[in-house]
C-alpha cells in the first residue's frame, strides 16, 4: 500500500517555516485555497503570533482576531438584508422591526454568496462561507492561502505587540462546569501519557466542535501526528465479537471496536483467563438470519481495511 501526503508549509518575515494540517485547507468552487484561520489550532496560533511553543495556544478571546470574526459575521448579515454595498452606513438607520428582520436573515443566510469581503487594514479581504451546515457564523474564518492577505491578517493580529503578549501569558478561561465533565475525562489521559497541554488544549477544540464525530477521529488523529504522538499500525486481531440483534440498528465499527473491549474488562472479564486464539461470538441459529449476519460482518470487515479479521460464519 502506497500513502501519499502533502502539507503546506507558510513562512512569515525570517521567522520558521510552519506546517499547516490538511484538514486547514479548503478549496473554493474556482480551485481557490483557502486557510481557515482556526483560533485552537496550535499551527495557526504559531503562525498569527510568531511563538513557537505559546504558554496559551488559543486565540479565541484575543479581541483583534475576534474582530475579524465580527467583521466576516456582519459582512454576511449585509448580504442577508440585502444592503451588502453600503457598508457600515446601513447602522445608520435603526427604525426597523428586529425580530422581523431576525426571522429574515435566518432564511436567507441559507442562500449567501461564496465569498464576502471585510476590510484587514488596506487589504480587501475575501472570507469563504460555508455552504453547508445552519451556523455558518461559527464556522472558521477562512482566507485565501495568498502571501499578501496572510501578511495582513498577521500584521492585524500583531498591531499592539504589549496585548498580544498579555494575552498569551494569561490563564485559559474555564469551560462551562458541563463541558470539563464531558471533556475534562479525555483531556486528563492525553496530560497523564505525557501531551503538551497546547495539545491537550487543541484537542479539546476538536471534541467541542460541531463536526460529524468520525471527522473529529480523523482531525485528532491527524494532529497526533503532526506532533508525533501517533502512528499508523495494523493490528490483525485472530476474530471479531459479533451481536445477533445488532442493537441500536448498527454494526460494530472498527473505529471503536477496541473501546467496546475495554468495556468489556473494565465489568469484569478476564483475557488473561483465555488463551490467545479463543474467541466468543453470539449470532443467530436461523439459517437465513444467520447469513445475513455474516454477509453484513464481511461487509464490515471490507471496509476496516485490515483493522477487522475475517469473518466465515463457522466460528
Amino acid at each position: 500500500m502506497v500513502t501519499i501526503d502533502s502539507h503546506v508549509v507558510v513562512k512569515y518575515m525570517n521567522e520558521p517555516f510552519v506546517t499547516i494540517p490538511q484538514y486547514l485547507i479548503v478549496d473554493g468552487s474556482a480551485g481557490q485555497k483557502y486557510l481557515k484561520m482556526r483560533a485552537s489550532s496550535l499551527p495557526i496560533v504559531q503562525l498569527l503570533t510568531g511563538a513557537k511553543n505559546p504558554a496559551r495556544a488559543s486565540l479565541t478571546f484575543y479581541q483583534p482576531f475576534q474582530k475579524l470574526v465580527e467583521k466576516r459575521n456582519e459582512a454576511m448579515d449585509r448580504h442577508a438584508a440585502g444592503d451588502e454595498d453600503q457598508g457600515d452606513m446601513a447602522d445608520l438607520f435603526e427604525n426597523h422591526d428586529e425580530e422581523g428582520q431576525g426571522r429574515s436573515k435566518r432564511r436567507r443566510l441559507q442562500n449567501l454568496p461564496e465569498t464576502v469581503n471585510i476590510y484587514v487594514g488596506n487589504a480587501i479581504v475575501p472570507c469563504l462561507i460555508p455552504q453547508e451546515g445552519k451556523r455558518p457564523k461559527a464556522a472558521d474564518l477562512a482566507v485565501p492561502l495568498d502571501s499578501n492577505t496572510i501578511a495582513a491578517i498577521i500584521d492585524h493580529v500583531r498591531a499592539s505587540a504589549q496585548d498580544l503578549e498579555m494575552h498569551m501569558k494569561q490563564p485559559r478561561k474555564k469551560t462551562a462546569s458541563f463541558a470539563s465533565a464531558t471533556f475534562g475525562l479525555h483531556s486528563k489521559h492525553l496530560a497523564m501519557a505525557g501531551v503538551p497541554e497546547k495539545v491537550v488544549q487543541e484537542v479539546e477544540a476538536m471534541m467541542g466542535s460541531t463536526a460529524p464525530v468520525n471527522s473529529k477521529v480523523d482531525q485528532i488523529v491527524q494532529l497526533l501526528r503532526t506532533h508525533g504522538l501517533a502512528h499508523d499500525q495494523v493490528l490483525l486481531p485472530s476474530q471479531i465479537l459479533v451481536h445477533p440483534e445488532n442493537r441500536g440498528r448498527s454494526m460494530v465499527s472498527y473505529f471503536d471496536v477496541w473501546s467496546k473491549g475495554s468495556q468489556m474488562c473494565s465489568v469484569g472479564f478476564q483475557p488473561k483467563l483465555l488463551d490467545g486464539q479463543t474467541i466468543c461470538t453470539q449470532m443467530a441459529t436461523a439459517e437465513t438470519k444467520r447469513l445475513a449476519q455474516v454477509q453484513a460482518n464481511r461487509q464490515l470487515v471490507t471496509e476496516a481495511k485490515g483493522h477487522l479479521a475475517p469473518v466465515s460464519g463457522q466460528e
